[in-house]
């Protein structure tokens, strides 16, 4: 069985006794969590309501409320100038929103909608435009008959439909190759005897819920490697054990939903963002390098040392969430200040441990092999240590000897190099091309 590079590196780090830390909780993502004042920001309100009223996983209302307003930002045509880029970058985030069974995922999302205030025309200032669609025809006819090229697609139990597109052929493989281009914002196309239907520069907010164990087992090899996977981040929601299930006979939802909350969206989703370009104030880029080089060396780097790209991916999200947090709390003007910046670094590490919790779990089907797994690593590296000095000693030597590909030598050597420092060898020079 073909194991993904992350899982193997995780399996890796379990071997060496190096296993990375769980899942951080969501507190430090919230300003106040359990004060109720009218002059709380949005989000620190809806975290208070659902927490004194529902057993709901906190994680859920929290990304189910920054979906939202990526989409804001999105109609507004909002967008940031990160430091050192030469172009603005689009504030759409493709998020997947994973929870345990029975977590009432579609009732919080739908609270968080009913909150969003009214035009003047009546309709909701903010609400998905896209509905799941039946293949690729349906898919590319539907963003074409969107005006603004803007989008907001929400789908729950997302497992279902990735399961079409992960067939090699059939109606919804074709959306496989959609999804990649939408992400970037490239033109997708469909030729027919009948029409030609091309779509440039459409962008959308996403937000996929499932179950945590399903989109676990529906996930292909192919779409972990082949960057459909690696266009999402993934956000897992557990259970506070604080608050029990049987605490919460009924929800009190007249109770979630109140004239203070309603309000605090109204004032938050009535700002003039229109055309917006956030910048970010001196400073900025010395936080997030120092940030980005202290994460990787204290944590991330002995879970993903074989997936650079995507720890600077998840990275990269800060920026967007440091807008976010700008404007959740109204300030003026467009300079994003360090203070909104570490802000969305937290958010970062919170998505980077929730994609560490996912592959954890990915991989426990997996966990039976490590015995074995440790004795062929231990036999490598013995191997590594007799021959090291022996005439034409290299990678050949040691793929021959134990019957194994090259990447395969390549992912046990990075693990032998971050886990157990003190070894050396020649070999793990072939780390570096």
């Amino acid at each position: 069985m073909t194991i993904n590079n992350l899982t193997e590196t995780y399996l890796n780090s379990i071997i060496f006794s190096d296993e990375p830390g769980d899942i951080q909780d969501v507190l430090p993502l919230i300003d106040s969590p359990f004060v109720n004042r009218k002059r709380s920001d949005a989000l620190s309100m809806l975290f208070h309501r659902f927490y004194e009223n529902t057993d709901i996983p906190l994680g859920i209302p929290i990304f189910s409320f920054f979906s939202y307003l990526s989409a804001f930002c999105l109609l507004n045509k909002a967008t940031m100038k990160i430091p050192k880029t030469r172009k603005n970058t689009e504030l759409d985030t493709w998020v997947m929103l994973l929870a345990p069974s029975g977590s009432s995922k579609s009732l919080s999302n739908d609270l968080i909608g009913n909150l969003i205030p009214l035009d003047l025309n009546g309709n909701k200032v903010i609400e998905p435009n896209i509905a799941k669609p039946n293949g690729p025809v349906g898919m590319i006819k539907q963003l074409a008959a969107i005006p603004e090229k803007r989008g907001f697609w929400i789908e729950d139990e997302a497992a279902q439909m990735f399961k079409g597109i992960e067939q090699v052929v059939g109606p919804m493989s074709e959306m496989r190759d959609y999804l990649l281009k939408l992400k970037e914002g490239q033109k997708i196309e469909r030729l027919t005897s009948k029409e030609h239907i091309e779509i440039k520069d459409f962008r959308m907010t996403q937000l996929f819920i499932n179950t945590i164990d399903s989109m676990a087992n529906t996930l292909t090899e192919q779409s972990m490697h082949d960057g459909l996977f690696r266009r999402y981040q993934v956000a897992v929601a557990t259970k506070d054990l604080e608050r029990p299930m049987e605490n919460h006979a009924l929800y009190n939802l007249s109770n979630v939903i109140d004239d203070t909350v309603e309000e605090a969206f109204d004032a938050l989703f009535s700002q003039n963002i229109f055309e917006n370009i956030y910048t970010f104030e001196e400073g900025c880029e010395g936080v997030y390098s120092l940030c980005f080089k202290r994460f990787w060396e204290k944590q991330y780097k002995k879970f993903m040392s074989n997936d650079e790209s995507k720890y600077r991916t998840y990275m990269m999200e800060s920026w967007k969430y440091a807008v976010f947090n700008h404007i959740l709390h109204k300030r003026a003007g467009t300079v994003i200040s360090c203070e909104d910046l570490q802000y969305g670094l937290k958010v970062s590490m919170y998505l980077l441990n929730s994609l560490q919790h996912f592959v954890k779990f990915r991989a426990k089907s997996l966990e039976i092999k490590i015995p074995a797994k440790k004795d062929r690593i231990e036999q490598i590296m013995d191997f590594i240590r007799s021959m090291e000095n022996t005439k034409d000693f290299g990678c050949r030597v040691v793929q021959r000897k134990f019957n194994i590909k090259k990447d395969e030598l390549i992912l046990i050597l990075h693990s032998i190099k971050v886990h157990q420092p003190k070894f050396k060898t020649s070999l793990f020079s072939i780390l570096d091309k």
